[in-house]
């Protein structure tokens, strides 16, 4: 399959190349939302390793946008995904334990303030 290569011109004058991604290719969310972030990783720390396709239902997304939230909190190290078995297991790390707990004690803050 032939991939597109584009070169861009920067303020800098130095090319850059940019590859087009196939379908093949890992995808992101681009656009995020803070809710579904902590709704996935409170399920994961709830429920321990979860197939994607469960964790999709647990986190009522459609099963093509979970897997693109879990490549980026894989990004960001907020879980791992196993590979086992034909299938992909997701499980929450240190760091994703970490972020639920810095949520909700911003979240109490908040409503401390606004009371």
């Amino acid at each position: 399959m032939h991939r597109e290569t584009v070169v861009e011109k920067n303020p800098n004058n130095l090319n850059l190349e940019r590859k087009a991604l196939n379908r093949n290719e890992k995808d992101y969310a681009i656009t995020v939302s803070v809710n579904v972030i902590i709704r996935m990783l409170v399920t994961l720390h709830d429920g321990g390793s979860i197939k994607r396709t469960n964790l999709a239902g647990m986190t009522r997304m459609n099963y093509g946008n979970c897997v693109k939230y879990v490549n980026l909190l894989k990004l960001l190290g907020w879980v791992d995904v196993i590979y086992n078995n034909d299938s992909h297991h997701v499980v929450i790390t240190e760091s994703g334990a970490d972020i639920i707990k810095r949520f909700e004690s911003g979240t109490e803050l908040l409503l401390k303030v606004n009371n």
